[in-house]
């Protein structure tokens, strides 16, 4: 760890920051920076950019170059004189910007950051990514994840290690905290970058800007302190300025301080004032027909960017436009938890082009001052080149066939270098094999959206050269055309719950759950990741439940609930007490474990009047233990909101409708988090019909956790009296404002927390209520098919969703299955009107939707207003049943439905209002 009592508080002057470079460089390469001062009280860093400071020492930029976009537009022009004077107009605005920035870009002459110039492939990634850490045997498993990414798509050069947002906000924790709470500490975070180091990977960690509603730090340190310390402490290589435009300089200069150089990447991409210290940006890119050039490596081809597209589900643009440019490309796949994964064609891509800027970028080709992008081609508008010359006998070129759509491009492509001579080589780098010239250029086969890259050199022997040029061609035999686009949601499992023992009596403080049908409707409330509706879902945010094909945002089942019991209350400190006197159990691993018990004992006590405040500071699995010991289980996601609605689908709160803010806590902002409120506080009034309390706004409440290949989390349910303030970003509260949750805490939202282990999971805000089971019924008769099911008189039982289903109604989107019906809103019929459809299949695409007529969906001309339901693979009204008025009870609204798995309909007493359907299954009448 490092002694921070000896940082300065305080910014760098140019001057000292200039000589604190000087002196770095000078310990290791035989040059020295430039330094200049100008007039006026400016000081300038290396001859970056004037400013002024004011009397506070305020810094106010005197450039206009602050705001202007990451991309310079390609020639309009494509033609030889067209693309000509665009060149000349642009080496005439660098010249011009680096004048007036007075810039020289000695921050590259540092070692400990010219690894930015090669970084070529970053992913950002969360360390609880289950290829990065096993829970199970609580260990990192760094090589693992390193193997599957060299596997999929060829490895990667750094990564961006973020395990902040979107926890951070559940509770007071700061961005920098969420480093501690790692498995291991900040130690164990060194321990992986030591293991990234030595495999070769670089390390860059988050800097949240919007953090200022958390905890603060103690010594009252600012932002560039605390987080250069954390840099040096876990040996990361920079960091990322999560939604930055530009980083401030006292970010660099702190980690000059510090004798640890760090590497700036600003989510925005930079600035031309602050080139001078930022050496990397992201780039969010528009991808024109013709390509754009990177502003910032135009201005120094040293300077990296990583194009981001997290949510795209095809590279192809990001890509050509990185191997255009020379610069890298984000293999974002995590993205807050969300498996955004790349296809197999992406993949395949990503290999390609990163073994391309690895060779070339190592040759120092890509860096080359003399870059001539738009390099004119044989087949202009079409075929595009960047030209980059290294010296004065070789010159490399990077292409891309911008014909997306179009058919592969086979023919003369690069014209040759004027100065070249009859023994130069020329090599097609992409296919790995040589070329010959014929008519003064070079012909090249590239596919459609395709790559391409060229060598020209008058070295007649290169082992290296040679041995690259064999792996291409291995690499390059299969065309990426052959290879799959499509993109699949990660399917998630949802953990089983081990049944407990089956209580026949209730124990004390818990409350009988009475079996029932229940229309289950909630949503997530993830910042981001799209999905607006129950059909629109783009990226699978938030859960999968077992009876939907993927994750989604939105879910509506209808379910049977069996009886089960609840506790009232969530578990209380005293609760937790108990358990720990009587089974001596304590982790090994106590970091914010119990934080806010007193632990002058062992074990730890609650502090004087805290005997029924909810237990908080403790994981799932913790959770897990307690419930456990006492006969009990955690209650599932659908459980829990049953229990709080009453099995009412229409309850808002316990309660009922209102948000009265006399039956939950008020939500408190602050950088400190209050404690939870005593259970019970809120007496009778607040409990839902079935008698369940502090549902809303007391504790978080861990109930299911759902897991896919890459990622744990649970669904948490009912909010918490905290918040922190002053961002969107932070972890949101299911209100009904973003804000202070004045609008209640909705029973029909949940969020999701995702875990890691223990240490990383115990939050002030997180606690738990447990569950317990009963004796079952005895199994309902089953139905088979092709038999007619009569109505009432006759022995029948609920029969929800297909026969085998577990706890609802069937997979709407499994074809071949008795289909649920779906109650969505009909634009063509007043708002009060509801009527049903049918999907299929994994888009969620509708088959067949009832037209109506009048208020009330009349179809048949029945006594009474009927609607029959007739999917697009049945008839409209099955023999025997052509009056619709056979086998139903119009008093009881049950349904009929005949028929086999491809040939089901519904007959059900229409309303102006919606109607849940019950299918009957029992004895044929």
């Amino acid at each position: 760890m490092i002694d921070e009592t000896n940082i300065s508080k305080r910014i760098m002057t140019r001057l000292e920051l200039n000589l604190a470079i000087q002196l770095l460089v000078a310990a290791s390469i035989a040059s020295a920076l430039t330094l200049s001062t100008s007039g006026s009280g400016r000081n300038t860093f290396s001859g970056t950019y004037a400013h002024i400071r004011d009397e506070h020492g305020k810094v106010s930029v005197a450039t206009s170059f602050a705001n202007v976009g990451e991309e310079i537009m390609g020639p309009s022009d494509c033609s030889r004189e067209g693309t000509a004077q665009w060149l000349q107009n642009n080496i005439k605005y660098r010249q011009q910007t680096l004048d007036q920035l007075k810039y020289n870009g000695s921050i590259y002459e540092i070692p400990e950051l010219q690894w930015t110039q090669t970084s070529y492939i970053q992913p950002q990634m969360h360390p609880y990514d289950l290829f990065f850490y096993d829970a199970m045997t609580q260990n990192y498993t760094v090589n693992r994840f390193l193997e599957d990414l060299q596997h999929r798509y060829g490895g990667i050069d750094s990564l961006l290690l973020w395990p902040t947002y979107t926890n951070i906000g559940a509770d007071d924790r700061s961005q920098f905290d969420f480093f501690d709470a790692m498995p291991g500490g900040r130690e164990g975070v060194r321990q992986v970058v030591q293991q990234l180091h030595a495999a070769g990977v670089k390390v860059l960690l988050p800097y949240n800007p919007w953090d200022t509603g958390t905890r603060r730090d103690a010594q009252g340190r600012d932002d560039a302190t605390l987080l250069n310390i954390l840099l040096k402490d876990v040996d990361a290589d920079g960091f990322n300025g999560d939604t930055m435009g530009t980083i401030p300089e006292e970010f660099f200069s702190t980690s000059l301080q510090l004798n640890h150089p760090i590497a700036l990447e600003p989510e925005a991409g930079g600035g031309g004032d602050s080139i001078a210290w930022d050496t990397m940006g992201w780039g969010y890119w528009s991808y024109p027909q013709i390509p754009a050039i990177d502003r910032w490596k135009w201005l120094d081809t040293r300077r990296m960017t990583n194009i981001c597209e997290r949510w795209s589900k095809d590279h192809t643009n990001a890509l050509q436009h990185a191997l255009f440019n020379g610069i890298g490309f984000e293999s974002w796949e995590n993205v807050w938890g969300s498996w955004n994964g790349i296809t197999p064609r992406d993949a395949e891509q990503i290999r390609r082009v990163g073994a391309l800027l690895r060779f070339l970028g190592g040759r120092r080709y890509l860096q080359s001052t003399g870059w001539i992008p738009h390099d004119v081609t044989r087949a202009p508008g079409k075929i595009f080149a960047s030209k980059w010359p290294l010296g004065s006998t070789s010159v490399a070129w990077t292409v891309v066939n911008r014909q997306i759509t179009a058919a592969n491009f086979s023919g003369p492509a690069i014209n040759l270098p004027a100065n070249a001579s009859e023994t130069w080589q020329y090599y097609d780098l992409y296919h790995g094999r040589r070329l010959t010239p014929t008519n003064g250029s070079l012909a090249l086969d590239i596919e459609a959206a395709g790559y391409g890259a060229v060598l020209a050199t008058s070295n007649t022997s290169d082992t290296e050269l040679d041995a690259f040029l064999s792996t291409m061609a291995k690499m390059t035999q299969v065309p990426l055309e052959s290879l799959s686009p499509e993109w699949h949601y990660a399917l998630q499992r949802m953990q089983p719950l081990a049944r407990t023992r089956e209580h026949t009596s209730v124990p004390v403080g818990m409350v009988p759950i009475p079996a029932g049908d229940f229309r289950f409707a909630v949503s997530g409330v993830e910042i981001e990741g799209g999905g607006n509706n129950l059909y629109d879902n783009p990226y699978g945010v938030d859960v999968q439940y077992p009876f939907e094909p993927h994750p989604r945002r939105f879910h509506v089942q209808f379910v049977h609930v069996s009886a089960f019991l609840m506790d009232r209350y969530p578990v209380t400190q005293a609760n937790y007490s108990a358990y720990l006197h009587a089974t001596g159990v304590l982790p090994k691993d106590t970091w914010h474990y119990l934080a806010n018990w007193n632990w002058t004992t062992t074990p730890p006590l609650p502090f004087a009047g805290n005997d029924t405040l909810p237990v908080t500071f403790v994981g799932i699995d913790e959770a897990r233990a307690y419930c456990a010991w006492a006969g009990k289980r955690l209650p599932s996601d659908i459980e829990w909101q049953y229990a709080g609605q009453g099995g009412q689908t229409e309850r808002t709160f316990p309660w009922g409708q209102v948000a009265d803010q006399l039956l939950f806590p008020t939500q408190q902002t602050g950088t400190v988090a209050p404690n939870p409120e005593p259970v019970g506080t809120y007496g009778s009034a607040a409990l839902s019909p079935f008698g369940v309390g502090d549902m809303v706004g007391t504790v978080w409440q861990y109930t299911d956790e759902v897991r896919d290949n890459h990622t744990r989390g649970v669904i948490l349910r009912g909010g918490s009296n905290y918040r922190p303030s002053d961002s969107q970003w932070y972890f949101p509260n299911p209100c009904k404002s973003n804000s202070a949750c004045t609008g209640g805490f909705p029973l029909t939202n949940h969020e999701k927390y995702f875990l890691m282990n223990a240490r990383y999971e115990r939050a002030k805000t997180i606690g738990f209520r447990c569950a317990a089971d009963v004796p079952r019924p005895p199994p309902p008769p089953v139905m088979h098919r092709h038999q007619r099911v009569r109505g009432a008189g006759n022995a029948a039982d609920l029969l929800k969703g297909s026969f085998q289903a577990p706890h609802a109604f069937t997979d709407v989107s499994v074809l071949g299955r008795m289909d649920w019906i779906v109650p969505v809103p009909n634009s063509t019929q007043p708002a009060q009107t509801w009527h049903y459809a049918r999907k299929q299949g994994a888009g969620d695409s509708v088959i067949s939707r009832p037209t109506a007529a009048g208020t009330n969906l009349t179809y048949c001309s029945a006594p009474q207003p009927q609607v029959l339901l007739s999917w697009s693979d049945g008839a409209s009204c099955p023999a025997g049943f052509d009056d619709c008025t056979d086998a139903r009870n119009t008093s009881q609204n049950q349904v009929c439905a005949w028929g086999d798995d491809s040939n089901i309909s519904f007959l059900v007493a229409a309303a102006p209002s919606e109607q849940t359907l019950t299918v009957i299954a029992g004895a044929i009448g």
